[in-house]
């Protein structure tokens, strides 16, 4: 699994035509299914959609973490400095600087967005439930740790909730074309220059 912030330095028709716009800002039920094309909701405040894999790709995506194992339940999150759990210690995970993530209108409010990138095996095991996702700010970009990674701004989690995105991998073509598009409201992005996103 890898996240991602979008890049928008693009030539021609970018990821900025699929935008959707007019969104009610409605909360959802905790559980949103993303296992059918076009599929989007609510969770705790920030929207998710599935992605359409024609929007994504080479040139496209930035990975900023990598996280893969052979257990059932993976998790991690993104570091220059020691990495815990499931993140991979290569060049798809490193620090992430605020700057960097985009910001995107859609239906009037601002949001931060995200990227996610399952490239789960086939069949059966195409299927993935994510858990949880959470997000921190801090003033480096190395702490290690969880969860002490600096001020945390987001959880899926609403209060007294437990929620999470169920996702289908072969919905798209395999790694690099991406699966899920995360918006999370740009005024929660306040406090630090250096983003941690947590998964399981």
């Amino acid at each position: 699994m890898t996240l991602s912030a979008k890049r928008f330095a693009l030539l021609g028709i970018t990821a900025l035509t699929l935008l959707c716009v007019g969104h009610s800002r409605v909360q959802a039920a905790p559980t949103l299914d993303l296992t059918t094309k076009g599929s989007s909701g609510f969770v705790n405040g920030a929207y998710f959609e599935w992605a359409d894999a024609s929007s994504t790709g080479s040139g496209v995506v930035d990975a900023f973490v990598r996280i893969d194992t052979n257990n059932k339940v993976v998790r991690g999150y993104n570091t220059d400095g020691v990495v815990e759990f499931d993140t991979k210690d290569d060049t798809h995970t490193h620090s992430l600087l605020l700057s960097a993530v985009p910001v995107v209108d859609k239906g009037g409010v601002l949001y931060r967005e995200f990227l996610l990138d399952i490239n789960q095996a086939g069949g059966r095991k195409s299927k993935l439930s994510l858990d949880t996702i959470e997000i921190y700010l801090a003033s480096a970009g190395n702490l290690t740790g969880y969860p002490a990674l600096g001020t945390k701004i987001f959880g899926l989690d609403p209060a007294g909730a437990d929620a999470w995105i169920l996702l289908d991998a072969s919905l798209n073509s395999g790694g690099g074309s991406g699966d899920m598009f995360a918006y999370v409201p740009n005024t929660l992005f306040t406090g630090g220059d250096y983003v941690y996103l947590y998964s399981q």
